[in-house]
C-alpha cells in the first residue's frame, strides 16, 4: 500500500537523517544500472516530484549502523552514496524491477557509529551483557512502531547482512521479545566481497534469497516519472503470494513444529537455525567435501497438489559441483530409500532461475501444511544418512 504525502513528510521529519527508500534515479540506459550513475540524485524526493505511489513500507530493509555522523546529512541520502568505497549501486541493481523497489530502508543501531560491522556487533553484544541492549534499540523500535501505525500491520523486516551483523542484532531483539509478531528475512549485504563484488552475481544472490522470480521488463525510461503501475501491482502480488499468503504461514508453522520436535528429542539438525520464517527452505549446516563447499538444508514444496518434504544438498558453485556429488547416486539412494524407489528423480531443477547453484533433493511425500503431521524423525534420519555418506566421501 503506497503511503500518503502526510506520512512521507512525517517520516522525513523524524528519520530522514538516518533512513531512506529503496528508490533511486534510474539511468535511461539501463546498462548503467550496474554503475554509480545517478545513485546520489535525491531530486526524486523533492516535494513537487515525490513518487508516492512507489513508496511502500510493506518491507523494511535493515542495515546495521551508520558509518559516520548523520547530523549533517541531506534528508534520505542514506544508502544513496556515490563515494568509491560505497556499494549502494549494487543494492539498486538488485532491487530494480522487483516488488521490493520503493521499500523503506533504515539501520537497527542508530547510536553506534563505525565502519567495522564485526566490531559494532561485538560492542552491541557487550552492551547486552551489561543490560543496555534495549536502550540501543529504542529509537529503531520507535521508528518501526511509526511505520506499523501507518501500514496498519507489521512490515516484513529484511536484514542486510547475516551472522555477526544485522541479522544477529534482530535475532537478539526477537529473543528479548522486542520484535514479537515480526517476520525476519535476510539478504547478503551489498558490500559483500568475493563473487558478490560483481553486481550481476549480487543481484542473482538477492533474488535467490528473496525468492524473486524473473519478472517482465519495465518499459518506462524512468519509473519515477510515471508512477510505474507495473511495480505497484507486482508488490501486491508478491505480498499476497509470500508474506501474507497462507502458504508462508503454513511453512513457518511447519518449521517451528520441526524445530520444537528436535529440541525435545535432542536432534541438533533442527536447532542450528534460529527463528524459522516462512521461506520454502530451512538451512541446517555447511559441509566441505573434497574442496566442495556444500550446504545441507530441508525444503518443502507443492506440485500439482502433491506435497513433499526434502532433504537437500545445495551445490552453490553449479552443475560441475553437483555432478561430482552425483557420482555417489546409488550409495545415497540405497542408504535413504533402501529398496523403495525415491519419490522424485535424481535430476532436480535449480533452486532459482537466476543462479548457477544446483541442488540434489531427496524427496518424501508429506502433508507439510499440517504441522501436526511433520515427518520429523524421518527428516532427521535422512539428514544423518546424507551427512554420513558425505563424510565418508571426504575421507
Amino acid at each position: 500500500m503506497p503511503i500518503t504525502q502526510d506520512q512521507f513528510i512525517t517520516l522525513r521529519n523524524l528519520y530522514a537523517h538516518r533512513s531512506s527508500w529503496a528508490l533511486w534515479r534510474v539511468p535511461k540506459n539501463l546498462d548503467r544500472l550496474r554503475k554509480r550513475e545517478g545513485i546520489d540524485d535525491l531530486s526524486i524526493f523533492d516535494d513537487d516530484t515525490i513518487p508516492l505511489n512507489q513508496l511502500h513500507p510493506e518491507y523494511v530493509f535493515v542495515g546495521l549502523n551508520c558509518a559516520n555522523d548523520v547530523a549533517r546529512r541531506v534528508p534520505f541520502s542514506m544508502f544513496h552514496s556515490e563515494l568509491p568505497r560505497a556499494k549502494d549501486h549494487k543494492l539498486r541493481y538488485a532491487l530494480f524491477n522487483t516488488p521490493f523497489w520503493g521499500s523503506y530502508i533504515t539501520d537497527v543501531l542508530h547510536n553506534m557509529i563505525g565502519v567495522d560491522g564485526g566490531e559494532i556487533t561485538r560492542q552491541f553484544s557487550d552492551a547486552c551483557r551489561q543490560g543496555r541492549g534495549k536502550y540501543l534499540l529504542d529509537s529503531f523500535l520507535q521508528e518501526l512502531n511509526d511505520v506499523e501505525q501507518m501500514l496498519g500491520r507489521k512490515p516484513l523486516l529484511i536484514a542486510m547482512g547475516g551472522k555477526n551483523n544485522t541479522l544477529d542484532v534482530l535475532r537478539w531483539a526477537k529473543d528479548a521479545n522486542l520484535l514479537n509478531g515480526y517476520e525476519i528475512k535476510h539478504i547478503t549485504h551489498y558490500s559483500a566481497r568475493g563473487p558478490y563484488q560483481n553486481p550481476e552475481n549480487y543481484r542473482n544472490k538477492v533474488w535467490e534469497e528473496l525468492e524473486i522470480k524473473a519478472a517482465e521488463p519495465i518499459t518506462s525510461d524512468d519509473p519515477h516519472s510515471n508512477g510505474n503501475r507495473e511495480v505497484a501491482e507486482r508488490v501486491n502480488r508478491h505480498r499476497n503470494a509470500t508474506r501474507s499468503g497462507e502458504h508462508s504461514q503454513q511453512r513457518r508453522a511447519f518449521w517451528n513444529c520441526f524445530r520444537d520436535w528436535c529440541k525435545k528429542n535432542n536432534k541438533a539438525c533442527g536447532t542450528r537455525a534460529v527463528h524459522p520464517d516462512g521461506m520454502s527452505y530451512y538451512d541446517i549446516s555447511n559441509i566441505t567435501v573434497k574442496n566442495d563447499h556444500l550446504k545441507l538444508r530441508f525444503t518443502v514444496g507443492d506440485e500439482n497438489g502433491a506435497q513433499w518434504v526434502a532433504t537437500e544438498i545445495y551445490c552453490k558453485d553449479g552443475q560441475e559441483q553437483r555432478n561430482r556429488i552425483a557420482q555417489y547416486r546409488a550409495q545415497f539412494e540405497a542408504s535413504i530409500f533402501g529398496d523403495s524407489a525415491p519419490d522424485q528423480d535424481w535430476d532436480s531443477p535449480p533452486p532459482h532461475p537466476n543462479t548457477i547453484a544446483r541442488v540434489v533433493r531427496f524427496i518424501r511425500r508429506a502433508d507439510w501444511r499440517n504441522a501436526d503431521k511433520a515427518p520429523c524423525a524421518q527428516m532427521c534420519a535422512d539428514y544423518e544418512a546424507i551427512r554420513k555418506i558425505l563424510k565418508t566421501i571426504e575421507k
